[in-house]
């Protein structure tokens, strides 16, 4: 875990770094910053060490620091976290054949009834004065 943190916070500095000093376009930023993220992760599995940890830190250094491009690879970003959490659902949902759903609807049924019996129970808490 030690060593996966400290090559995260030396690649998370490296690529901030590189991002102030050198002369890139602005929309090449987000890319640096995603091969760089890679290679962080790339570096560490071959060491050994945590990847998880290493891109989390550099990513963390990174985002912190400021530069020019900063907007252009948040927004970036953000756009991959869409992506991220689209893609899984799209996947799920070609894999449901509706005529198999019919087995699930009691179970569904009775797993509903007491989440939204829990959530007017704790509005009807929440509103009651005290």
């Amino acid at each position: 875990m030690v060593g996966g943190a400290a090559l995260g916070v030396a690649g998370g500095w490296a690529l901030a770094q590189s991002l102030k000093r050198l002369p890139i376009e602005t929309p090449l930023a987000p890319v640096l910053v995603l091969t760089g993220g890679l290679a962080v992760f790339g570096l560490a599995q071959l060491i050994g060490i945590s990847g998880f940890l290493a891109t989390y830190l550099a990513a963390v250094i990174t985002g912190a620091g400021h530069h020019r491009a900063h907007e252009d690879v948040e927004h970036f970003f953000e756009g991959m976290a869409w992506l991220a959490q689209i893609v899984p659902f799209l996947m799920l949902g070609l894999l449901v054949t509706p005529e198999n759903l019919a087995a699930y609807l009691p179970g569904a049924a009775i797993g509903a009834g007491p989440a939204r019996g829990d959530a007017d129970l704790s509005a009807a808490v929440r509103v009651q004065p005290a």
